[in-house]
C-alpha cells in the first residue's frame, strides 16, 4: 500500500509498507519560483539554459561557417589597423599575408601572427585562436609546423615571441559570437574588432619599446 503527504515547503513523500515495516521515500521536486532560463533541483544541482546553447551552438556545424567568418573579420580589421601604422620614414611597411584560418602581419621589425587551430573532432568548441606577437621577421617558409595534426604558422629563427594569447568563441548564435581569452580567471570577452583594436594597439606598444631601447647615435663634433 503507497500514500503521499505533501509538506509545507511543497516537497512530497511517498510512503509504503512492505515486510520490514514503514519507510519513507522523498520526491525530487523542482522550485516552481525560479526564473526562466535556469535549470536547477532542490537538491542544488543547476546548469544555465545559456550554457546548454552555447555548447550545442558551438558543436554544431554552423558554428564551424560563423566562425570563418568571424576570423576573416578580425583579420580583415587587423590587415587595416595595421596599414594605419605604416611610416615611409621610419621603414614601417605592412606586408599581410592570408590563408584559411592563418594570417602573418609584418611591421618593419615586428609581426603578428594569428592562427585558427582545429582539432580532429572539427568542432569550435574544441578549437583555438592563437595570437602570437614577435619580435624579428616571421615567414612562412621552411618546414612546416603542426599542433595536433593541423599546419600552423611557421618562423624564422631569428623571431622571438613577445607574448602569446589563446582564445575560445564563446556564442549561442552568430549574433552574440564573442572571443574569450582561455583561463578560468579570464572573463572579458571580445568582439572581433575589439580584439583587433586590442591586438593592434598591442603590437604598436611594442614598436615604441623597441624605439626606445634603440641606442642613439651622436653626431660627430
Amino acid at each position: 500500500m503507497l500514500w503521499t503527504q505533501t509538506l509545507g515547503s511543497g516537497a512530497t513523500k511517498l510512503f509504503g509498507a512492505g515486510a520490514h515495516g514503514a519507510y519513507a521515500m522523498p520526491l525530487r521536486t523542482f522550485d516552481p519560483n525560479l526564473i526562466p532560463g535556469y535549470i536547477c533541483d532542490t537538491y542544488g544541482g543547476g546548469m544555465t539554459t545559456d550554457v546548454l546553447d552555447r555548447e550545442d551552438f558551438l558543436d554544431s556545424h554552423r558554428a564551424l561557417a560563423v566562425c570563418a567568418r568571424e576570423f576573416d573579420r578580425l583579420v580583415d580589421d587587423v590587415s587595416k589597423r595595421v596599414t594605419d601604422l605604416e611610416d615611409e620614414g621610419k621603414g614601417l611597411k605592412a606586408d599581410v599575408r592570408r590563408s584559411p584560418g592563418r594570417c602573418i602581419v609584418q611591421l618593419g621589425p615586428v609581426a603578428l601572427t594569428l592562427s585558427w587551430l582545429r582539432t580532429r573532432a572539427e568542432t569550435v568548441s574544441q578549437g583555438r585562436l592563437m595570437i602570437v606577437e614577435w619580435n624579428g621577421t616571421v615567414g612562412a617558409n621552411g618546414a612546416q609546423e603542426y599542433v595536433n595534426g593541423v599546419p600552423t604558422v611557421a618562423v624564422t629563427q631569428t623571431a622571438k615571441v613577445v607574448r602569446e594569447s589563446v582564445f575560445i568563441a564563446d556564442a549561442s548564435d552568430e549574433k552574440s559570437w564573442t572571443w574569450r581569452r582561455e583561463g578560468k580567471a579570464a572573463r572579458k570577452a571580445f568582439r572581433s574588432t575589439d580584439l583587433a583594436k586590442t591586438v593592434v594597439s598591442s603590437i604598436s606598444g611594442t614598436l615604441r619599446e623597441n624605439a626606445a631601447r634603440r641606442p642613439r647615435v651622436r653626431s660627430a663634433s
